[in-house]
């Protein structure tokens, strides 16, 4: 848990790179400051695509690779929850 003793604490918010990788364990992540990656987390209504990589929502909002999404102001169409080192995001209602 970040906070804790021999870990690296991160913010998430503010302009972050997201970063899709299919050929990674973990294909999708969000660049934070001082290094590392944030985990982001899709409900059912995200697929992820292979050419070119990017995240489709079934609204149609897309998110690429490299793509730099600012999480205190989220995305047109997309709810962001950043938390620690998650972030969430949700179709906006």
């Amino acid at each position: 848990m970040a906070g804790e003793p021999g870990h690296l604490q991160v913010s998430v918010l503010g302009p972050r790179e997201v970063r899709i990788d299919p050929t990674q364990v973990d294909p999708v992540w969000i660049d934070l400051l001082g290094g590392g990656r944030g985990m982001p987390v899709f409900g059912p209504e995200f697929r992820i695509r292979l050419d070119p990589p990017r995240i489709e929502s079934t609204t149609g909002v897309t998110l690429l690779d490299r793509e730099v999404v600012d999480l205190d102001r989220g995305k047109p169409g997309l709810w962001l929850c950043p938390s620690g080192e998650v972030v969430t995001f949700e179709i906006a209602r």
